[in-house]
């Protein structure tokens, strides 16, 4: 799980709930700690569509001169210095499973993956086919949460040697409620029909008692909200790492090479969109507990190009302070604080007194017409969610993991 975790504490706090506060001195680009999920997944989209990552850890099965044609839909780019694509190095350590066929990108992943989960769901793959076609027909591109993930959840459960461990593991993204009146609007009145298809689809696969209380309606709609709240958005790109690695290399005309990598960019900005790096989604305990602001000190990042994370230090952070990143999206960032306030109450179900927020507190709360047309796209986008705060609505839906 995390590690290197010496350098903070997990404090509750009276207003905010439980955080994370340094326990001495960061300086900046500093790593605080890594962490590997408790669970990840491929979304069902990028699957559908080809998109090649292990099917364990979400790292690129891909070569960056395929990643590019992809996400520019332009099959006729050619990357220079394909040495510097870490897949090719790689590609005599894929592995498949045997009974389906999943591709893993070493036989790590494939039998962490058969202990974790895969072995039972590889048994019920074709029953699986039938839930994701009702959630691709209910859950459209870009995808901030997996039904996928949740099944893998149920598998998790089922073949643990104790369930309650993974039960237990899960309630470390609940806290006490502050608020019981408050919703996810995942559960509203115009998502009742599809939640209502893919729990019967679900209740119809996995028929073992031991699901039997997963599948409850309000612990089903309540693993919805841990999900859509709690799955950070895992960025994995072969791409993005043969950048990394020509920006280390020796190359002969690098002025030309960056600006060709800014073209790039763009084509990948004009037919993808700002959701072309996000292979998928997974829950971190510890990083769960990273409270959001508007002015963020520590990001987070995926240099492993799979779904290890890692929380750096933006700036120096002294110890007592609390470690927060943004839960918002670069662009959002720059909103007003009426449309910060909005997304964050909408998805994540608080409102943030962070500086610049409370700086900004007696602006009018209205939008630009530019901020109104984003908004409901940008309402998509993935960002950390808030896992300490999350919770009320599994609190006022009486989940009894």
């Amino acid at each position: 799980m995390a590690s290197n975790i010496s350098g903070f504490e997990l404090v509750n706090t009276e207003d905010k709930g439980r955080c994370l506060k340094a326990t001495r001195s960061f300086r900046k680009d500093d790593v605080i700690f890594e962490e590997s999920p408790l669970i990840s997944c491929q979304f069902p989209w990028n699957a559908f569509y080809g998109y090649l990552s292990c099917h364990h850890c979400l790292r690129p099965l891909e070569t960056a001169e395929q990643c590019a044609r992809r996400l520019a839909n332009d099959s006729s780019i050619t990357l220079p210095y394909p040495e510097q694509c870490g897949v090719l190095r790689t590609r005599e350590r894929q592995r498949k499973c045997e009974e389906c066929g999943i591709l893993y990108c070493s036989e790590e992943c494939r039998l962490e993956a058969f202990k974790k989960y895969h072995e039972t769901l590889c048994r019920l793959r074709a029953p699986l086919e039938g839930l994701l076609e009702i959630w691709r027909n209910c859950h459209f591109p870009p995808e901030t949460c997996s039904i996928m993930l949740i099944a893998r959840i149920f598998a998790m459960v089922c073949q643990a040697g104790n369930p309650q461990d993974i039960l237990s593991t899960l309630k470390e993204f609940q806290c006490q409620a502050v608020c019981d009146s408050i919703c996810h609007k995942i559960l509203g009145e115009k998502f009742t029909e599809q939640l209502t298809r893919l729990h019967e689809c679900m209740a119809g696969i996995f028929v073992e008692p031991v699901y039997q209380e997963l599948l409850l309606p309000d612990n089903f709609k309540a693993l919805f909200v841990l999900v859509g709240r709690n799955g950070q958005g895992i960025g994995t790109s072969s791409f993005a790492a043969w950048q990394r690695n020509t920006e280390l290399a020796n190359v002969d005309d690098r002025a030309t090479l960056e600006n060709d990598i800014e073209a790039l960019y763009d084509k990948f900005e004009e037919f993808s969109g700002g959701f072309l790096d996000v292979e998928g989604s997974g829950l971190y305990v510890v990083q769960s507990k990273l409270n959001h602001s508007c002015l963020p000190n520590a990001e987070i990042k995926f240099p492993h190009s799979n779904h290890r994370l890692v929380i750096s230090a933006l700036r120096d952070i002294a110890p007592g302070e609390e470690i927060c990143i943004s839960y918002l999206s670069e662009c959002l960032l720059n909103r007003s604080r009426h449309t910060r306030h909005k997304f964050l109450r909408d998805n994540y179900l608080f409102a943030c007194t962070c500086g610049l927020c409370t700086s900004q507190a007696g602006d009018p709360d209205v939008t630009s017409s530019e901020e109104e047309d984003e908004e409901e796209d940008e309402g998509m986008r993935d960002g950390n969610q808030d896992a300490s705060k999350a919770d009320d609505a599994m609190e006022a839906l009486n989940i009894n993991l």
